[in-house]
């Protein structure tokens, strides 16, 4: 009777094993290689600019052969105007862009059948206009749209992606008035077609860049004191007041929210936290104006 109990548990252990749905790319190889294409307004001043992929031992339709990338950006003196993408000879997309000069292409693939086509376009002051990413449809032989990092703000050198079955994590650096500059990091999961953040609130921190300041040891840990009078609200873009910050007083820094109701930043006091709008205007903690770059 013992033996029989033992085999019905492991016979339902191997049923659960088979019928449990598994992660999209578990277990599966994932590829990633940075940068096969990079260029900048610098190297071309006007005209357009033709780069094949400085890597191109690379499989995007699955048959087992190397295929050519080659990408072509399109200048108006200093500026570019667009991009233009072919595989193997074959248009698969034009990108139309106002103000960058610059980009680069990194090259993803999750298992044997996803591999995608990633794009970032890239300003004067580094920060990134847009940063999309293409499914390559092996079928139809087309770049279909999968996404957009849209929670990056700047490339900054030393804060590439990371890669790992059907997730990518992107580092970010920027800054806002309410904070000086900052870090965070966000996840992106491949699911319904896109890649979608895996959270749109996560943690944040203060550089802790030093300027020589009294303040100098408060931001390494998150602290911000208050230069006048500030209202924080229990939930981002929220009306209703958690707490009132007068002069003087200090919060730690401690959330970021990203999303369709703008970004916002959460600040802790005691066991309550407050949100107000990160935005690039007038600063209200004491030593921000001495950590903004720029």
């Amino acid at each position: 009777m013992k033996n029989v109990k033992i085999m019905a548990c492991t016979l339902l252990l191997l049923m659960a094993a088979v019928l449990l749905p598994k992660p999209a790319f578990a277990g599966t190889k994932t590829v990633f290689k940075k940068k096969i294409v990079s260029q900048w307004s610098a190297d071309n001043r006007s005209g357009k600019y033709t780069q094949t992929s400085n890597n191109n031992k690379l499989d995007w339709n699955g048959d087992g052969k190397n295929d050519s990338l080659a990408v072509t950006g399109h200048y108006d003196g200093y500026f570019l105007t667009g991009v233009t993408v072919k595989i193997n000879g074959k248009k698969m997309l034009y990108l139309k862009e106002d103000g960058p000069v610059g980009f680069h292409c990194d090259y993803i693939q999750f298992g044997k059948d996803k591999t995608f086509l990633h794009i970032r376009t890239i300003g004067e002051e580094i920060e990134v206009y847009h940063d999309r990413l293409y499914l390559y449809q092996r079928k139809t032989k087309t770049l279909k749209y999968a996404g957009s990092l849209d929670a990056v703000d700047f490339d900054e050198p030393g804060f590439g992606i990371k890669v790992s079955y059907g997730m990518i994590t992107v580092p970010v650096f920027t800054q806002f008035s309410e904070t000086g500059a900052v870090s965070y990091t966000v996840k992106y999961k491949y699911r319904g077609g896109k890649f979608k953040l895996v959270s749109n609130i996560v943690n944040i921190k203060s550089r802790g860049d030093k300027a020589g300041d009294e303040y100098d040891q408060y931001f390494k840990k998150n602290q911000y004191f208050a230069k006048k009078t500030i209202k924080m609200y229990k939930k981002p873009g929220s009306k209703k007041v958690a707490f009132t910050l007068r002069e003087g007083d200090m919060v730690t820094l401690k959330k970021i929210y990203i999303g369709k109701k703008g970004t916002y930043l959460g600040y802790k006091k005691g066991s309550k936290t407050g949100w107000i709008k990160g935005t690039w205007g007038t600063v209200i903690f004491y030593g921000v104006d001495n950590r903004l770059f720029g």
